[in-house]
């Protein structure tokens, strides 16, 4: 990727539990002829103990919430209105989502490739998942210029049965989904979770037009094929936003010592 990078562009990778997307993350922040690139989600991810997981995404949850009052009390509204499995779940899903505003607008002011393998179309499917997103997607729809979202969205989608057999690798067990001990039962909810998200993914089309939407098929069975399919497109995002601000003041980022990916801060 050689274009120049006039602002902080956001990109979301989206897909089931298992599909890669943390690793086509890492993949490509090690990518040495790379922009500066981060992983604003790292200090969030799951993989982080709790202790310091739960205290940063509150700071955040509450950071957005001063940011955006009025949007994230609605959301917060609809959120416990989707019947989602308790007040905790509801708590849980409104964390996520307020904690990715939160990461999204601090990307923003920020030069770089900013890459989130949870981001806004993960937290809706989170929610239409354990509940019902309809009312939250109409409300989205009629104030898209309230609430961050990425540039550009990034889908990987392997064969339901491959997730299958990833999953029943993985040691750690962060989802509901992954929790699911019966193999039938968790290919059901992984086939009702694709059709979610594909529901999500032409909603995003039709609220967001122009915004870009490129599937990479499945990470694992052709890496490199997904890698070079998902730096091209930012690498046409990048093309396209320099194009749209050559006559602006471009705002000029410290390139990062090391090729990996940062976790911002």
């Amino acid at each position: 990727m050689t274009s120049p990078i006039p602002r902080g562009v956001v990109v979301e990778l989206c897909g089931l539990p298992g599909a890669g997307k943390t690793s086509l993350v890492r993949t490509i922040g090690n990518d040495p002829t790379a922009p500066r690139v981060t992983r604003p989600t790292g200090r969030v991810a799951p993989e982080v103990a709790p202790a310091r997981r739960v205290p940063r995404k509150l700071r955040l949850a509450l950071e957005g919430s001063v940011r955006r009052p009025g949007s994230e009390l609605s959301m917060a509204h609809h959120i416990l209105g989707s019947h989602q499995p308790g007040p905790a779940g509801a708590a849980s899903r409104w964390i996520q989502w307020s904690t990715t505003q939160a990461l999204i607008d601090r990307a923003r002011s920020r030069s770089g490739v900013h890459l989130f393998d949870e981001g806004v179309l993960q937290a809706l499917w989170s929610i239409a998942l354990h509940g019902d997103a309809a009312a939250i997607l109409r409300a989205l729809r009629g104030s898209t210029g309230l609430w961050a979202s990425p540039d550009l969205v990034l889908v990987l989608d392997p064969p339901v049965d491959e997730l299958v057999q990833r999953l029943r690798l993985r040691r750690s067990r962060h989802s509901r989904v992954q929790r699911l001990s019966d193999d039938v039962e968790l290919r059901a909810e992984l086939v009702r979770g694709r059709a979610m998200l594909d529901e999500l993914l032409a909603w995003w089309q039709e609220s967001r037009p122009g915004a870009p939407i490129v599937r990479l098929g499945d990470n694992d069975r052709d890496p490199d094929a997904a890698v070079h399919m998902a730096t091209d497109a930012i690498e046409a995002l990048l093309r396209r936003d320099s194009r749209a601000s050559s006559d602006a003041p471009q705002r000029v980022g410290h390139p990062s010592s090391s090729p990996t990916v940062g976790t911002g801060t």
